[in-house]
């Protein structure tokens, strides 16, 4: 069976869009988040459905 073929073109992201998503990444390489934050802890942990205990 052969497929049509259909172009994606919506799909396909623009230079700017692109420059904006590395200038986004670029600038949040120096906030990382507070790892010793329990409210950050307890939401990662809720996230993925484990348990969380502070040691």
């Amino acid at each position: 069976m052969v497929y049509p073929r259909r172009r994606y073109t919506h799909l396909r992201p623009s230079v700017a869009q692109i420059l904006s998503l590395l200038n986004i990444v670029a600038n949040q390489e120096d906030r990382w988040p507070s790892m010793s934050d329990r409210t950050w802890a307890t939401g990662v942990h809720k996230f993925y459905g484990t348990t969380y205990s502070a040691e």
